[in-house]
């Protein structure tokens, strides 16, 4: 058992198992673990995955430093769209906020109350400086009243995420002796069954056809999409900015999807472009555009790889001034 292991053992009371591999920069993760990463010499960025508010109310996301950076970055995280997280400076944000810089040891824990704030409740900034498990801070100041840490109580973790099923006692009936029949005329040896319903409920004369078959088929034709979780939704640079990325594998869906996005503009004579790049093969997928004062959805056919890629949305303003911003409310992958 590593340092590392036995560290996180004494948290196991706050329900936060360890992820067995090292987090990737700029991806999103799902709560209920601690994800550990090597640090880089540039930003990392960590998101959230995107569920309803009642889905993580009670649960937890932290992030591990576990190897240090020779030039210590700064580590950003992003919490999904309707939902806000809490960076070092106490505040409380939508869009992408700073959680610290990538120095070995450097940890932080967030909780997630009913109405979609990620709280943070933990934090150790690496290199021994600790504070106390719920320490309240103010705009990165911990709060201190005549030298006792001013903490706030955290619930403890949810144990199941529903409640368990009640036990219902099994009831062991004796089989029943067979009755043996009396002697009489043998059997034939060949018996002709004959399909009285012929409604297809089983197969057809070729047995070609199932029911159970057909229902499958009905799921893998419904309706699918894969939401970009967005660390921003607003730019006003002329050049192609990162919004967003996903990891999607296309083998068990088929390769053509739908790139779906609701843009807009926020003053007349510009326009919006986003950019989906598929950043596995270096390649542009496709790109939307809209010149649309009020939120507008844009779609375009895409073919993809029957494999697993890594894909970023970019955005950009054309034309307008600067300072002028162009908006993506959300993007996602329609299958």
């Amino acid at each position: 058992m590593s340092q590392l292991d036995r560290y996180f053992d004494t948290l196991a009371t706050r329900g936060l198992p360890v992820w067995p591999e090292i987090a990737v920069g700029e991806n999103s993760y799902e709560p209920g673990y601690v994800y550990t990463f090597e640090a880089a010499d540039v930003t990392a960025f960590f998101g959230i995955v995107l569920h309803r508010v009642a889905d993580v109310a009670g649960m937890r996301f932290a992030l591990k430093c576990v190897v240090a950076s020779e030039d210590p970055a700064l580590l950003k995280i992003s919490a999904p769209d309707g939902q806000r997280v809490e960076g070092d400076d106490g505040f409380l944000s939508t869009g992408l906020v700073t959680c610290g810089s990538q120095t070995l040891g450097a940890y932080r824990e967030w909780l997630c109350d009913q109405d979609g704030n990620w709280l943070m409740v933990r934090r150790i900034e690496g290199g021994g400086s600790v504070l106390p498990f719920g320490q309240i801070v103010i705009q990165g100041v911990p709060v201190v009243i005549q030298g006792v840490p001013l903490v706030n109580t955290v619930p403890a973790p949810l144990a199941l995420r529903q409640p368990p099923r009640p036990v219902i006692p099994a009831v062991i009936v004796p089989r029943a002796r067979p009755v043996v029949p009396p002697p009489g005329p043998s059997l034939p040896e060949v018996i002709e069954l004959e399909d009285a319903f012929d409604d297809d409920s089983l197969m057809n004369a070729l047995g070609e056809k199932l029911r159970m078959a057909q229902t499958l088929r009905a799921m893998l034709d419904a309706v699918l999409y894969f939401p970009f979780t967005l660390r921003t939704t607003s730019v006003d640079s002329a050049s192609f900015e990162s919004i967003g990325v996903l990891r999607l594998d296309a083998t068990l869906f088929g390769a053509d999807f739908v790139l779906t996005a609701e843009l807009e503009v926020s003053a007349s004579g510009q326009s919006v472009e986003l950019q989906l790049y598929d950043l596995t093969a270096a390649a542009v997928v496709a790109t939307l555009t809209s010149s649309s004062t009020t939120t507008e959805n844009q779609t375009a056919l895409v073919v993809l790889p029957l494999a697993g890629h890594l894909y970023d949305v970019r955005l950009r303003r054309v034309g307008g001034a600067p300072g002028e911003l162009v908006s993506c409310r959300s993007v996602a992958l329609r299958r």
